[in-house]
C-alpha cells in the first residue's frame, strides 16, 4: 500500500489559535492572511508562520492582547465585506448572462431577426428608467448585440445537439404522447421521447409539436 499522501490532506482542520498568532483566518478549506489577504492552501502551522513572518514587525509584533484581538476582528470584518461585494457581483453577471440567453431563446423561438436584440434592450433600458430608475444600470448589463444574439443561439444549438449525441448511447426508448388546446382552443399532440442507459439514467425530450385538425 502506497504511504504517499496527498498534499492538501495534511493538517487539514485550522486551528483557531493561528489567527491569533499569525493573522490567518480560514475560508473555503484555505488560509487567507488577514493583512495582505494572500491565501495558503495548506493548513500547516510552519507555513502561517513563515508567511507571518515576513510582514512588516510594525504592523503585527506591537500588537498584544485586546489591541490585537480588536485589530483582528476588524480585519476579519473587513474581508468579509469584500468577499460579500464579489460574491454580489458574481451572482449579478450570472443574471445578466441567464437574461441575455433567455432573450436569445425568444428570438430564435419566434423566427426574429438576431439584431432585435439591441432593439429589445432599448425596451427594457426605457422601462427600466420609468418604473425602477435606481436599477436601471443592472439593465444596462444585459448584452443584446447581434453578435452575442448569433453566438447565444449557436451555443444552444451546440448544446442541443450534444444531448441528441447522447441520446444515440441509450440503451432503451419509449414514446409519451400528450394532448393539450393551445390560446386558439386548437388540438395540439406532444410527443415525448424517453429513454435510458445502462446506468438507468433517464433522459426525456420534446420530440415533436403536432396540430391535430
Amino acid at each position: 500500500m502506497s504511504r504517499k499522501r496527498k498534499i492538501d490532506s495534511e493538517c487539514r482542520i485550522f486551528n483557531e489559535q493561528w489567527t491569533y498568532d499569525y493573522f490567518f483566518t480560514q475560508y473555503k478549506e484555505r488560509a487567507v492572511c488577514l493583512i495582505c489577504q494572500n491565501i495558503v492552501s495548506v493548513f500547516k502551522e510552519y507555513n502561517l508562520r513563515r508567511h507571518y513572518e515576513t510582514q512588516p514587525k510594525d504592523k503585527c509584533d506591537c500588537l498584544v492582547g485586546d489591541v490585537r484581538k480588536n485589530k483582528i476582528l476588524k480585519l476579519k470584518n473587513t474581508l468579509t465585506t469584500q468577499q460579500n461585494v464579489f460574491v454580489k457581483q458574481k451572482q449579478l453577471n450570472i443574471s445578466s448572462l441567464r437574461a441575455s440567453f433567455q432573450v436569445a431563446k425568444l428570438i430564435a423561438c419566434t423566427g426574429r431577426p438576431f439584431v432585435d436584440g439591441e432593439f429589445v434592450k432599448e425596451c427594457l433600458l426605457s422601462v427600466a428608467k420609468e418604473m425602477c430608475p435606481e436599477k436601471a444600470d443592472l439593465f444596462s448589463t444585459v448584452s443584446l448585440s447581434g453578435s452575442t444574439i448569433t453566438r447565444r443561439i449557436e451555443e444552444m444549438g451546440d448544446n442541443l445537439h450534444h444531448h441528441l449525441q447522447n441520446s444515440k448511447k441509450l440503451s432503451y426508448f419509449s414514446l409519451a404522447l400528450d394532448e393539450s388546446n393551445d390560446v386558439r382552443d386548437s388540438a395540439q399532440l406532444l410527443i415525448c421521447i424517453r429513454g435510458m442507459n445502462d446506468n438507468f439514467e433517464v433522459t426525456e425530450e420534446l420530440a415533436a409539436l403536432q396540430s391535430i385538425k
